[in-house]
Formats: C-alpha cells, structure tokens, sequence
C-alpha cells in the first residue's frame, strides 16, 4: 500500500513497515531521501550530478542495516493521559460506573455504541471472566494516546484495547473488550 502527498511517497513494505520517501534532482544535483519512522531511522543521499541514481544505493544501505542487526524497532511510549485511562477503563471493567465512564468517554463514544449496550457487554464479561485484576502493564503501545492490555480473571484473560481522542483532556474515542489480540506490525508479517 502506499501513496504520495507533499512531495512525499510513502509505502508499506514487509521489510521496514512504513518508508516515507523523497527523490528529485535538478541540473547538476540529485538525492534520495528515505525514512523509517517506525525504526527512527533515516538516510539522505546527494550528489553533484543530474538525477544522481541513489535509488539502489539508499535500499543497500537499508538492508545493511537491517542484517547487521542496526534496525530495532522504535518503542512507543504511553502519555500520562493514556495511563490513566488504561487505570480508568480496567476500574470500569472490574465494576462499571456510569459516571467514571461519563467522566473518560469521548462525545463519540456512546455514538457508536450507547451507554447501556456498553455496560452490558462489560457485565456479560465480568460474568464469563469472573474478577478480574485492574492492575495489568501495557501489552502494546501504538503511540501516546492507543495502546492495548490484558486482564487476568479468575477464568482466563481478557483484553482492552483504548484510543484516546485528541480534546483538552484526552477522552477515549474507541473501546474494545474482549479475547486479548495478537500484536502484529502488518498483515505481511503475520505470514
């Protein structure tokens, strides 16, 4: 997949995840830009020659770096703001409170579905999942506002899945409960 805006083209790779990407040359000049943003890595390549083929050169590189073991993945931290909804929700899944939820919840939320289907599907897992622990670390973290979690329950785990909109506090805008989710980078990965 991919696509190109502002004089950047970016792909996804099964490589590298996402490149973002920029070459051009004018008379007498040419470069190649390419990064990685999930690895925070980045090459720029000019020269003093007219469309100046770095194009082999910068993926060279690229894979040098990957099988040198020179590519580690980017960890993403939490805000404090995706913190304490990962506290707040896990609270909300131990026992459900309609004005903590009022509290956390983004105007879309209810939106997509009410507030007394929601508190029902978190009863109908409390109920499947007996008790479960409210203190559990992330499992994953996209950046800082999403990230995902597991319960343990008396019978077996149960996972969470926040995002947080963007407001003045950070509310959650998506909410998802239930069989914990595999992590995976891309659908090219998971093969």
């Amino acid at each position: 997949a991919g696509g190109y805006g502002f004089g950047l083209g970016i792909t996804e790779t099964c490589s590298y995840g996402h490149v973002v990407a920029h070459s051009g040359g004018l008379p007498g000049f040419g470069s190649q830009m390419r990064w990685l943003p999930e690895y925070g890595v980045g090459i720029i390549a000019m020269g003093n020659r007219t469309y100046t083929g770095w194009g082999g050169p910068c993926a060279a590189a690229l894979d040098l770096l990957d099988k040198s073991g020179g590519l580690e993945p980017r960890q993403a931290a939490p805000s404090a703001a995706l913190i304490r909804a990962k506290e707040d929700v896990s609270n909300l899944v131990v026992q459900w409170d309609d004005a903590l939820a009022d509290r956390i919840v983004a105007v879309n939320l209810y939106l997509d579905r009410s507030k007394d289907r929601r508190r029902r599907e978190f009863a109908e897992w409390r109920a499947k999942m007996g008790t479960c622990e409210a203190n559990a670390p992330f499992t994953y973290v996209e950046n800082a506002l999403r990230g995902r979690w597991t319960l343990s329950c008396e019978r077996g785990t149960l996972g969470v899945a926040v995002t947080l909109a963007p407001t003045d506090p950070p509310t959650v805008q998506f909410l998802e409960i239930g069989a914990p989710q595999p992590v995976t980078r891309s659908a090219c990965r998971a093969q």
